[in-house]
Order: C-alpha cells, then sequence, then structure tokens
C-alpha cells in the first residue's frame, strides 16, 4: 500500500484509502464523523496542539492534483462519508454546489404527514397523536419551506429529528425524506 506523507502535517502519512498513520508510533488514526458538518474527520497533533482536519481534504491533497487551485472538494455522489478516491474532485465554491438547489448536501423529495391531535378533556393539554389525516410531497427542502412559511434550516432539522412537530406552524407535521 502506498503511503504519502501529509502536507500539512509531516508526523503523519495517508494511503489511497483515506487511513491516516502516525509515522512516529506507526499507529492507524481513528476518524470520526463530525456532528456540526457530516464529514470524516481525524485530529492531527504537532507540537502538542491538535487540528482538525477532514479525511477527504487529506486524501485530495495528496493525491488528486489541483493545477487549477480549486478550493473545495467535491463528493461526487453527495454523501460526505464516501471518501473513495474515485468519488472526490477538485472544485470551485459554485461547482461544489451547482448540482443543489436547496442548501445542503440532499435535494430529494419529501413527505409531510399531519396528525391528528388526541387532547385532554376540559380543555386540558396535548395528550397523543392520532392517525394520519393528511400527506403532502415536496419536491425541495425550499418549496416545503415556502409551504410552512419557516427557513431550510428549521425544515432541515425537522427532517434529522425525525419526531412530530409539537409547537406553532409544524405543529402535529412529520417530516421525512422520500425512500
Amino acid at each position: 500500500m502506498e503511503w504519502k506523507k501529509v502536507s500539512r502535517n509531516t508526523n503523519y502519512s495517508i494511503n489511497r484509502a483515506g487511513q491516516i498513520r502516525n509515522d512516529k508510533t506507526g499507529s492507524i488514526k481513528k476518524a470520526y464523523v463530525n456532528r456540526q458538518n457530516g464529514y470524516l474527520t481525524v485530529d492531527l497533533y504537532s507540537d502538542n496542539k491538535s487540528q482538525k482536519v477532514t479525511v477527504h481534504r487529506l486524501i485530495a491533497e495528496a493525491f488528486i492534483p489541483n493545477p487549477d487551485n480549486k478550493p473545495c472538494i467535491d463528493h461526487k455522489d453527495g454523501d460526505r462519508q464516501n471518501n473513495k478516491l474515485s468519488n472526490l474532485r477538485w472544485a470551485t465554491y459554485s461547482e461544489n454546489n451547482s448540482r443543489f438547489s436547496t442548501t445542503g448536501v440532499r435535494s430529494e423529495r419529501i413527505k409531510v404527514t399531519h396528525y391528528t391531535e388526541i387532547r385532554k378533556k376540559r380543555g386540558g393539554g396535548h395528550e397523543a397523536w392520532g392517525q394520519e389525516d393528511q400527506v403532502l410531497y415536496f419536491e425541495r427542502i425550499k418549496d416545503a419551506a415556502e409551504y410552512f412559511h419557516c427557513t431550510q434550516g428549521n425544515l432541515s432539522l425537522m427532517l434529522k429529528s425525525g419526531e412530530i412537530g409539537r409547537r406553532g406552524r409544524m405543529r402535529g407535521y412529520k417530516f421525512e425524506y422520500c425512500k
């Protein structure tokens, strides 16, 4: 297996499979998923200071030529955890986002289901969610955000949580990506 020195930290080497090796100890670093952005990330140490670096950037810097000096690395299939060399390419910011008509990576169809609400007797509060009473479909997050008069970020959070909305315009609605 071919190992190349990591340009930003010479204590480490990387191979085409995305494994990062500490050259001093010979151990392989374990990548973790960054919760904020969904990319596989590793901590590289130099002089007792850590630097968080995405694995796809390290692979691209080591194995993919960048003659046009493009700033971004694009995952061709949109999967942020697929760091195969054949799935990565250098791109400009606009090329990186050109495939997507929405903010973020996913631009799949969305199913929105509304549930009836069962309330406690005598003006009490919420007891449970009942049956489905309406199903809506949207082609993009942007379309659903316009329909519900909210931001795409709010809808993205609802899609991630997979729960039925409890307040405001989204009360009683469940958002999910179509399969």
